[in-house]
């Protein structure tokens, strides 16, 4: 497995155990943790046998510690350890371990190959683009189009707008 030994494994194994254990008693990801996790997996190999690691840990049933190990690893401290970025430098991605599905395939971030191995975790990079700040006309559009409001639903509509107060002279 990605040019490690047997014990380098299970070493890596059991530490990702013990972090997880250590969410769980924790409650949440504390720095610690999240230190903790994001230095664990710096090393492509590593994260190899994290996915391997989350398979089995879902596989077994452990569906709420691999949610909290996730959480885990979605915080910006953790991203910013596992990509070895200093704590001032902002993320130009996020590195992710979940199952592949077709959705990942149409935004060109797993293969289908990924795809047809079902219940396997691989690691994903998710590009994280600037937020676009939308007008109130293109805020409004999204809304309408999101909640799939007709033009007579839109219309039959009522709004209370906001009312600059005037100041006495």
């Amino acid at each position: 497995m990605s040019n490690l030994t047997i014990a380098q494994v299970e070493s890596l194994t059991q530490e990702f155990s013990l972090i997880g254990d250590a969410i769980i008693e924790n409650g949440k990801a504390t720095l610690d943790i999240q230190e903790r996790q994001g230095k664990a997996l710096t090393t492509k190999p590593a994260r190899v046998v994290f996915a391997q690691y989350m398979t089995d840990l879902f596989g077994n049933g452990e569906k709420v510690k691999v949610k909290r190990i996730m959480d885990c690893i979605d915080k910006v401290p953790t991203q910013q350890y596992i990509q070895k970025l200093s704590p001032e430098t902002k993320l130009k991605k996020k590195i992710k371990f979940r199952t592949a599905d077709k959705g990942l395939v149409d935004k060109g971030i797993a293969t289908a190959k990924q795809v047809a191995m079902k219940g396997i975790y691989h690691e994903f990079h998710f590009p994280i683009g600037e937020v676009k700040v939308l007008t109130k006309e293109e805020a409004i559009q999204k809304k309408i189009t999101d909640r799939k409001t007709t033009r007579d639903e839109f219309l039959a509509m009522t709004f209370t707008f906001h009312v600059e107060p005037t100041v006495a002279h």
